[in-house]
Parts: C-alpha cells; sequence; structure tokens
C-alpha cells in the first residue's frame, strides 16, 4: 500500500498461528529481497531473529549487535 522504504514490523506474527506466522514472515523477507525494502522486525522469537541479516539484542536497557 505504501512505496515505504523502511518498515516497521512490532511483533509481526504475535497473534498468528505458526502457519500465518511463516507467511506473514515470508512476505517481510520477499519485500526486503525483491524490493529492496529495509524491514525492522522486533521479536521475542529467536525463529524469527535467525532469519534476519542482522540482529541486535536488548539486555538490561543496552542494545547489542549479535555476532
Amino acid at each position: 500500500a505504501s512505496e515505504a522504504k523502511v518498515l516497521l514490523a512490532d511483533e509481526p506474527t504475535g497473534n498468528l498461528d505458526s502457519e500465518n506466522g511463516e507467511i506473514v514472515i515470508d512476505l517481510l523477507k520477499r519485500l526486503a529481497r525483491e524490493e529492496n525494502r529495509c524491514i525492522i522486525v522486533v521479536t521475542h522469537d529467536l525463529g524469527i531473529a535467525t532469519q534476519a541479516d542482522v540482529v541486535y539484542r536488548m539486555k538490561d536497557g543496552q542494545i547489542a549487535k549479535e555476532g
């Protein structure tokens, strides 16, 4: 719906079943890859985080980049 180059997604699969959650993540990955979008996802789901190109973790109010 938008031509924005940056998309912010806060827990985009939080209330979805696993099948629909996978559909949403696949869509976000496709937007990043095929339409050159920057997708920033906030999640507690490590399975989603492992699919990211870059991961930042927050601990004790501090943000650190993962290896």
